[in-house]
């Protein structure tokens, strides 16, 4: 089961895509909640390191730890469905699907947690 839901549209897709470019180096990017805000961190560490961090919403969920997926699969399929609306579903247990629906298409996408 998936803990929330991030709405994926054209502000989102831009602003990822913006916050990985800038940061061409960075192979991961975590899914945090704090305090019921969703954040994205593009290039998370537990060391001080270069990272953009952006919120993409709210969620009944109030607390959860940094999950990590690859930043460049996901930049992969934001590009490849760029101007069609989505979805992004994440699991606590290291699991995100993304849904996009076009106007004769579904598709639907998944990203394992990064190991350590």
């Amino acid at each position: 089961s998936y803990e929330f839901t991030i709405p994926i549209d054209d502000e989102f897709i831009n602003k990822f895509i913006k916050a990985k470019n800038s940061l061409p180096d960075a192979k991961n990017f975590a899914v945090q909640v704090v305090n019921g805000s969703i954040k994205f961190i593009i290039n998370y560490s537990t060391v001080n390191s270069d990272n953009i961090t952006f919120d993409v919403g709210t969620t009944d969920v109030v607390n959860l730890d940094p999950i990590c997926f690859s930043a460049d699969k996901l930049k992969e399929v934001l590009v490849a469905n760029k101007g069609d609306q989505g979805t992004m579903h994440v699991s606590s247990q290291g699991l995100s699907r993304i849904d996009f629906t076009g106007a004769d298409f579904e598709s639907n996408y998944w990203l394992v947690q990064l190991q350590n």
